[in-house]
């Protein structure tokens, strides 16, 4: 039986594998002592610095741009012109949409090709190129994935699998049957954004968008993964009651709670919401069982009291239980102070740290927008995203990249460092887990190793096909391994999926258990936190 300890540590494990905060399992930061271990293979073992965060240094300000996939994911040219818009802005960290209408702007098994990649060659990979070439550039780059939506267009897809033809019972309903559209009998009818959603009400439903998650997380070395549309949809009226109300859902909702939905509009409207969190819960799992290090965030609506009542959505608790390690606020206003009321409301929820300012640039003058990301680094934010970088948000984005620039992104206080060391918590081993296989990704060809034991006494790893002699650990003490020697970064094609396969088994008494990082670095050493 597990001991409690070990329960404790098994959920943090599971909800908390890409955690925000920067303090440790432990309450107290492990020491920084050097840990000679004679090996025999020639392997730097080094202090380590203090307790690194789980994914990103709330130090360092993400500097972040939406990359639109139907309009700048559609070939190599329109990628590299929006990474370079993100370059004239100063920014570094890209969300690029790789799936917009239950598509794939990427290689997948389960949803089929965006139809607006028609014409391009079918070798032609948008995530996989986005990657090399953001990576190359120093950017992290996080997969933008569309949850909510099914489709736009009153013509339906031509792909046969597409959940819009395979799975019809897949998409949200009103209660006579029809397709995203409000309840004649509701008193305040009306318009109801898009056009066809996903019905989060139904359980395959459900694990179809775990699987996709996870498919992308395993299939690509992306920093992080991006949701949005992590709701129902918006309407004119107090509430989305008019949508959710297919068999499937009903009869859900009536075999758990014993009621009618007409009958119980809070309870309806709980369950509603209950399902949306189930859905971005099972997404979260898939993406940490596929690739532990990876971050998850949504685009989340401004008005959170607002959005729970119309659209089922919460980013607090989603915060809160681990679900999210950020939440990026559309706070799409032209008026400043409308932005500044966004993030202060945004504080007193959540914590700062966990937020990032989401800017319309097609609504803001460089100038407010260099304002507001002043005044969001008064509050102590996370960063702040720019939507979006093409030419249809900004006919002629240079000019006013460049001058915003000028005002905000290079007029920081010394802060913020996009080289700095990129941590990766990749494993946490105890009992019932002494043995993991990683595959990870170094794009600097400068990587290390970092193992934190708490009693673990032995590690023994190889890297490719190389077997190393095993590790003495000893205490909490940390040990630094650096890679770096045996990636042989120069001897492998150039791909964007490119990484290496570590496996490693610890060993140690009961109750003992540790953590293990990568840390991808650009200088001759990691440098200290």
């Amino acid at each position: 039986m597990t001991s409690p300890r070990f329960a404790v540590l098994a959920l943090f494990a599971s909800v908390f594998a890409v955690a925000c905060a920067s303090q440790p399992i432990s309450k107290a930061a492990p020491p920084r002592s050097l840990i000679v271990v004679s090996t025999g293979t020639g392997l730097a073992l080094e202090a380590s610095p203090e307790f690194p965060p789980a994914t990103f240094n709330a130090k360092r300000e993400m500097r972040a741009g939406w990359i639109v996939g139907w309009r700048q994911m559609i070939s190599t040219a329109a990628i590299d012109d929006a990474i370079g818009m993100a370059e004239a802005a100063g920014l570094n960290t890209l969300f690029v949409q790789v799936r917009v209408n239950a598509d794939a702007y990427y290689r997948s098994e389960l949803v089929p090709r965006a139809e607006s990649l028609q014409g391009q060659p079918a070798e032609f990979d948008p995530l996989g190129y986005a990657l090399k070439r953001g990576h190359e550039k120093g950017f992290q780059v996080h997969a933008w994935a569309n949850l909510g939506i099914v489709w736009r267009s009153t013509t339906p897809p031509s792909a046969a699998n597409h959940i819009f033809n395979a799975h019809p019972d897949w998409v949200l309903r009103d209660a006579n049957g029809k397709m995203s559209t409000p309840r004649p009998d509701d008193p305040q009818p009306g318009y109801v954004e898009e056009n066809f959603w996903i019905n989060w009400g139904h359980s395959e439903a459900q694990k179809h968008l775990a699987k996709v998650s996870g498919e992308i997380a395993r299939r690509y070395r992306v920093d992080g993964i991006h949701f949005d549309f992590v709701r129902f949809p918006a309407r004119m009226g107090p509430r989305t009651v008019g949508v959710g109300y297919d068999p499937v859902s009903v009869g859900r909702f009536k075999a758990e709670t014993g009621r009618e939905p007409a009958e119980h509009t809070q309870a309806w409207d709980e369950w509603r919401f209950a399902q949306v969190t189930a859905t971005l819960k099972s997404c979260h799992e898939a993406i940490l069982r596929a690739r532990p290090a990876t971050a998850v965030s949504a685009a989340v609506l401004a008005a959170w009291n607002l959005a729970y009542g119309r659209n089922f959505t919460g980013y607090r608790g989603w915060i809160d239980s681990g679900l999210l390690d950020f939440a990026v606020l559309m706070s799409y206003y032209k008026d400043r102070t409308q932005i500044w009321q966004s993030v202060l409301n945004a504080r007193e929820i959540v914590d700062s740290r966990r937020v990032v300012m989401g800017l319309d640039i097609s609504a803001v003058s460089p100038e407010t927008a260099a304002r507001v990301i002043l005044f969001s680094r008064e509050q102590d934010l996370k960063g702040y995203s720019l939507f979006a970088l093409d030419h249809i948000v900004l006919k002629d984005p240079y000019p006013y990249l460049s001058r915003f620039k000028s005002l905000a992104a290079a007029a920081d206080d010394g802060r913020y460092k996009s080289r700095e060391p990129l941590w990766n918590r990749v494993a946490v081993v105890d009992d019932e887990h002494r043995t993991f296989a990683l595959r990870f990704y170094s794009r600097t060809g400068k990587t290390k190793l970092v193992v934190y034991p708490r009693g673990l006494t032995k590690l023994s790893f190889s890297l490719n096909d190389r077997e190393f002699a095993p590790l003495t650990l000893s205490g909490i003490a940390p040990v630094a391994i650096d890679l770096s020697p045996w990636l042989e970064p120069e001897k492998r094609e150039i791909m964007a999926n490119h990484d290496f396969t570590l496996n490693a088994t610890v060993e140690g008494p009961p109750d003992s258990f540790g953590e293990i990082f990568t840390v991808d670095y650009y200088g001759e050493s990691t440098p200290a936190r």
